[in-house]
């Protein structure tokens, strides 16, 4: 807590410092005040970045990216260190925890499949989590990934008419027409 006040306070006084720098001097040192008080700024917001900035770009990018705030990989961090130290049954745990408490998260979903058939050798449970996702819900644009993904993984197992068949299913179910488009197409990149 003491870090991240004595953190605002520095960007405070960095930008304050900033506005003090540049009506001072004459004639070369005028132009010399410029720089400084840019590098000066920078400083202060790169040290307010993660208490002012942030959240208003996270709120904003709302309006540019339409529908639902999408994951954020720092969210996975976590996940992520348990994945470094080898830690794969905690990183499962953990994913299957995120997705209780919001199925909806894309995200966590692909990394749960990437997990299962990467470091655990477990292909059939990545492709069965991704079945399960094509089964109870209609899918959004989102869950492209999703399928794209499963459909990778069954085809390094030789599994091209399961492939098919996940493409097959997914394609009338997504909404979106530029996802629903890349399905079609990898559908008949398979030959179907």
């Amino acid at each position: 807590m003491i870090i991240h006040i004595l953190r605002i306070v520095v960007g405070i006084c960095f930008l304050l410092a900033a506005v003090v720098t540049m009506p001072m001097g004459v004639g070369f040192a005028s132009m010399l005040s410029v720089p400084v008080a840019a590098v000066l700024a920078g400083i202060g917001g790169l040290c307010l970045y993660p208490y002012i900035i942030e959240p208003i770009a996270n709120r904003l990018s709302g309006f540019y990216f339409g529908g639902k705030a999408a994951d954020l990989p720092e969210q996975y961090s976590r996940v992520h260190g348990m994945l470094v130290r080898r830690e794969y049954d905690q990183a499962v745990a953990e994913l299957n925890r995120l997705l209780t408490e919001k199925p909806e998260r894309v995200e966590a979903r692909c990394l749960l499949m990437r997990t299962y058939h990467e470091r655990l050798n477990r292909s059939q449970d990545a492709t069965d989590l991704a079945t399960a996702e094509l089964k109870q819900r209609k899918l959004g644009a989102e869950h492209e990934k999703v399928v794209m993904l499963a459909v990778d993984i069954l085809l390094e197992n030789q599994q091209p008419r399961e492939a098919q068949a996940v493409l097959a299913s997914a394609i009338p179910k997504i909404a979106d027409s530029a996802a629903s488009a890349n399905l079609r197409q990898r559908l008949e990149s398979l030959g179907a």
